[in-house]
């Protein structure tokens, strides 16, 4: 099914298995989850110079960075859901620890601050 066009990408999430994506931000809010991801990078050299990264993608994401369709295709193929769960996990863990818990940590923050 082509959802392209659907709205809010959190019911996306809440339903798909598996998460394909570039270099969006969609790896964190998806790790959430903690199911699978891929990154699909078939244009990463020109993306690289054109417009640089905030992080080196393939040392800190979960998942290889594929460059061709056949090897994206062939790493969903013959997946190990329960291993690359894992990684989304310990992943989600560095980069999201308050997963769930943002506006607590937040407001702690603030009420700290005005009681120093």
């Amino acid at each position: 099914k082509d959802v392209s066009l659907y709205a809010p990408l959190s019911d996306l999430y809440a339903v798909s298995d598996i998460l394909i994506s570039d270099y969006s931000s969609a790896f964190f809010d998806y790790a959430i989850y903690g199911r699978p991801l891929r990154c699909f990078a078939y244009d990463l050299d020109r993306y690289k110079q054109e417009r640089g990264f905030y992080m080196d993608l393939k040392r800190e994401l979960p998942c290889k960075v594929y460059e061709n369709e056949d090897d994206l295709i062939e790493s969903i193929i013959n997946i190990d859901y329960q291993k690359d769960s894992l990684a989304t996990m310990k992943f989600a863990q560095k980069y999201i620890p308050n997963e769930g818990m943002a506006c607590k940590a937040v407001a702690e923050e603030i009420i700290k601050r005005l009681n120093d």
